[in-house]
């Protein structure tokens, strides 16, 4: 991949971390916090599912690119103009430490 232009980072990306918040009881509660807001783009590359091994998984549904940020693993979350995707991979574009891909699958109302 080569060099990024400003003008195709075109989207406000959220990453979300999944915390533990005390309950009023004290049991911790998982919640998502909000870690930064950065420029990204956003492109769909699928939208199949699979059947392995006899479970169904869903198969990665878009492409979102974002400048380097060493913190950004796959337990984390992207909101982009107000939907979720979980991040099922995230990748170093040239182990120059500019770009990362995140390859996601969009996540529909009532997932986690």
């Amino acid at each position: 991949m080569g060099p990024v232009r400003a003008g195709s980072l075109r989207e406000w990306v959220t990453i979300q971390s999944r915390v533990n918040n005390p309950d009023e009881y004290g049991d911790p509660v998982p919640v998502w916090s909000t870690l930064a807001k950065v420029r990204g783009s956003l492109t769909p590359i699928s939208g199949s599912e699979s059947l392995t091994a006899g479970q169904v998984s869903a198969n990665v549904s878009h492409r979102i690119i974002v400048r380097f940020r060493d913190t950004l693993n796959s337990e984390m979350q992207f909101i982009i103009r107000g939907r979720t995707f979980s991040l099922d991979s995230v990748i170093n574009v040239d182990e120059r430490d500019r770009l990362q891909e995140c390859l996601a699958t969009e996540r529909t109302s009532g997932g986690s």
